[in-house]
């Protein structure tokens, strides 16, 4: 009775926990970077972080995370206080004065956050120019930036476990911790702050520069190239053999990985993976082409609808074959390349008949191409816990388009 009072108990917690908002369990941390300016001047900078709720998993709910803020500094040539307060998750990492012009770089982490605010760069490094006129920051473009703007000097991140007593960061230990997060991120962070995507030295750049994120504010990336193949041909199949298993014949895990495995010509096999490449790695839009295909111009099928499809592929010494279940209602349709990416034909056929309770599909490593016809087993079967259970085979074939 008490356990499941403290279960409701700790429900109704959680419960309320969603409905306030995030600022009533916010708590703050402060602390002061020494930063060096780009003449060797060194001003202090008052720092807070205001810790959030993370979301997703529970544990993430129910821990705080350093993700919001704010820095204060007098400016060293007026004697001014200048003020910055971002957005969450938009880290500053370098403030410096210019001809008296304050200067601020702040880092995205755009899958949070919204660029569009800070002039939506190419690479999640923003430039920030203050207005003294109006007492705002705004956007600048890097290439109308002071160029003298290199040098990251300002703590990456809060990290209770690394700063110094929590309290006053030295400019060493600033540029230590950069070296320390530039590994451990990939590169994402730099001391010596980009100048544009070629110059970023991040590990991940290619896939952050390929993915578009929530309130992302760059152009949408294109289509994916896709290849129109024909409406296939429709074909009979001939059954040669039926076998029904009363009771179902069971199959272990372990045995049934090994009845499926087809090692040498499954498409993650190495010899399969080796017949394909990028067309250009940097612009995966333009889809996958055939390695033995000399012109380097041919598509290979199913690229973008191999999920909506259902597509897999068995790759021989000369030719590729493409078999998708859910590109028809009912029907298996089954394509044949060369290995160079020239299509032989595009077939499908209706399924046999459906056996009540149990899934009926190409058991793989029986699907061969020989004298004129394709033949295979078709498996009803299921999943029952720890074993599999087949209810009917069948053997079968089809001729061959010419």
């Amino acid at each position: 009775m008490l356990t499941q009072f403290y279960r409701y108990y700790f429900l109704f917690l959680l419960f309320t926990l969603c409905l306030l908002p995030a600022e009533v369990y916010a708590r703050t941390e402060k602390w002061v970077d020494e930063a060096q300016l780009h003449d060797g001047r060194t001003v202090e900078v008052n720092r807070e972080v205001v810790f959030h709720f993370g979301g997703g998993e529970l544990s993430q709910m129910l821990t705080r995370w350093p993700d919001q803020y704010s820095i204060k500094v007098i400016n060293p040539d007026t004697g001014k206080t200048i003020k910055w307060s971002g957005e969450r998750h938009v880290n500053p990492i370098m403030i410096d004065f210019v001809d008296g012009i304050p200067y601020l770089v702040v880092l995205s982490e755009r899958v949070f956050s919204n660029m569009k605010l800070y002039g939506c760069p190419e690479i999640p490094y923003a430039f920030l120019k203050y207005e003294q006129k109006t007492s705002r920051w705004v956007p600048v473009p890097r290439n109308l930036a002071p160029k003298v703007l290199r040098m990251a000097n300002l703590s990456p991140s809060h990290d209770g476990a690394y700063m110094m007593n929590g309290k006053r960061q030295t400019k060493e230990f600033i540029t230590g911790r950069y070296k320390v997060n530039k590994y451990t991120s990939g590169g994402f962070f730099n001391a010596e702050i980009p100048q544009d995507y070629d110059t970023w030295d991040c590990k991940y750049k290619l896939s952050y520069k390929n993915k578009r994120f929530k309130n992302d504010c760059r152009p949408p990336l294109p289509s994916e190239t896709e290849v129109v193949l024909p409406t296939p041909q429709e074909v009979a199949l001939e059954v040669l053999e039926t076998n029904n298993y009363n009771p179902v014949r069971l199959i272990s895990n372990d045995e049934w990985n090994r009845l499926n495995d087809d090692k040498n010509r499954s498409e993650y096999s190495e010899y399969c993976k080796s017949l394909f490449k990028q067309a250009d790695p940097n612009e995966p839009w333009l889809g996958n082409r055939f390695t033995k295909d000399l012109s380097g111009q041919k598509i290979v099928p199913y690229n973008k609808s191999t999920l909506r499809t259902g597509a897999h592929r068995l790759c021989e010494k000369d030719t590729i074959l493409y078999y998708a279940h859910l590109e028809l209602p009912n029907k298996m349709v089954i394509t044949k390349y060369t290995a160079s990416g020239d299509m032989l034909y595009r077939i499908s056929f209706k399924n046999p008949e459906d056996v009540k309770g149990f899934v009926g599909y190409i058991h793989t490593p029986s699907l061969k191409s020989e004298n004129g016809y394709l033949s295979f087993e078709w498996w009803h079967f299921r999943d029952n816990s720890q074993k599999w259970e087949v209810k009917r085979t069948l053997k079968v074939r089809l001729r061959e388009p010419q």
